[in-house]
């Protein structure tokens, strides 16, 4: 879950890195907004390009997915909101037999995002029934709204005071080779990177995009993100046996890799660098998350803390990451390397990922509406002893700076991780 946008107050609240965010509950009640006939193709935006719904149908029925696509229509909403969209048409076309669909319809809302105008807007100038909307605390500094010409006549607090804005850089989980987001496609790039130049640009791209994706396909796995298992708020595993459980998730795929790099043929070379950085997102995830659980997560998120937003946590991440990857070439992905450095072209898309590894969509709407409500479920034991979760570090923010090797308790969690791979047969 390590982000890549910088505003996101909480999930569907807040542009998220699924993009994040990037995605959650939607907003209790529908906000006001002037009476709009529903934009066409001429002037959706202003810009002339409407919100790229695929052919045929694809709106959910779900209320929190309807009620975001409804605040579009009629051309006022919240930047979040329109994400949301975008992960609950990707999910009704899974639903529907129609994963195919989902590169063409993402490329598509890539060039929506590209030339359609989202604007930033004081919190105190936004209009009062997005106020209520947000679910948002007034010290909030400003919101960004996803706003047609017609809408912005209808406020001209957001004509007037409010400044355009770009969209998020990418997606977060959407299968999608983004390039250049931020976030787990970054900080893998530089593992890449670092690993020497005869690993080519095709291998990075590939690996880059895979090490997005346990957020969509594993989100419901604690594992798959550094974290513990939790009952109602408070940890439902001791830190032992919940640091096993990443650690096995981390050697399972790493012996998916292994077994793939055996079989010839560019797909198999392929599922072998997917299932490399499936593991390596895992490893990253435990820079910023150190084990606490998703209640916690959200809650720190909800109140403007979340660890994804540590300054230099990426950094952190890195470094443990690239020790990771550097033990499992030098050992059970040793025969990985000569096929690595020979890297096929292409990319695998959302429906070839499904296909090749038995996934289904984990990371629903309806998910990350769960995950964003569990905050309350900490609430009720944020004081109570144990309730937060450390595996390592202090118990705030991550200090910028310093490295894993610097902190005894990472270190000692590193050399745990590593003696396991290299113990991969």
């Amino acid at each position: 879950m390590l982000r890549s946008t910088s505003v996101r107050p909480s999930i569907l609240h807040c542009a998220v890195w699924f993009a994040a965010s990037v995605i959650g509950a939607a907003c209790a009640s529908a906000p006001a907004v002037a009476p709009q006939a529903p934009a066409d193709a001429r002037d959706a935006t202003g810009t002339g390009r409407p919100f790229p719904w695929p052919p045929g149908p694809a709106r959910s029925t779900e209320p929190s997915c309807a009620r975001a696509a409804g605040h579009i229509d009629a051309g006022l909403a919240l930047e979040s909101e329109v994400w949301l969209t975008v992960s609950c048409t990707v999910a009704e076309l899974e639903r529907t037999g129609r994963s195919r669909e989902v590169d063409a319809f993402v490329q598509a809302v890539r060039a929506f995002r590209d030339n359609t105008d989202f604007y930033k807007v004081k919190f105190v100038d936004t209009p009062e029934a997005l106020k209520a909307d947000l679910g948002m605390k007034p010290e909030i500094a400003s919101v960004i709204l996803y706003a047609t010409r017609a809408q912005r006549d209808a406020n001209p607090a957001i004509a007037q005071k409010g400044e355009r804005a770009l969209g998020p850089g990418g997606y977060r989980g959407l299968c999608l080779p983004w390039r250049g987001v931020g976030g787990h496609y970054q900080v893998t790039g530089w593992v890449v990177d670092a690993l020497g130049p005869s690993f080519p640009t095709t291998l990075k791209n590939l690996m880059a995009d895979a090490s997005q994706d346990p957020d969509i396909f594993r989100w419901t796995t604690m594992a798959a993100h550094g974290q513990t298992k939790d009952d109602g708020g408070v940890p439902s595993e001791s830190a032992y046996v919940a640091q096993q459980a990443w650690r096995g998730f981390v050697k399972e795929w790493l012996t998916t890799a292994k077994t793939e790099c055996g079989l010839p043929g560019d797909e198999h070379v392929r599922k072998a660098a997917y299932a490399f950085a499936f593991a390596l997102h895992s490893v990253e995830d435990v820079a910023p998350h150190r084990g606490r659980t998703n209640p916690e997560h959200a809650y720190q998120a909800l109140h403007g803390q979340s660890p994804d937003d540590d300054p230099g946590i990426d950094r952190l991440a890195y470094g443990i990451a690239l020790e990771m990857a550097n033990a499992a070439l030098a050992g059970p992905l040793a025969t990985c390397k000569e096929r690595f450095q020979a890297f096929p072209a292409g990319t695998m898309s959302f429906e070839e990922k499904e296909a090749a590894f038995g996934f289904h969509l984990d990371g629903t709407p309806l998910a990350y509406a769960e995950y964003e409500a569990s905050s309350r479920d900490f609430a009720k034991h944020s004081d109570a002893p144990g309730a937060s979760v450390r595996w390592f570090g202090p118990p705030g923010a991550w200090p910028q700076g310093v490295a894993c090797r610097q902190d005894p308790g990472c270190a000692a969690l590193l050399d745990t991780l590593l003696a396991d791979v290299r113990a991969i047969h």
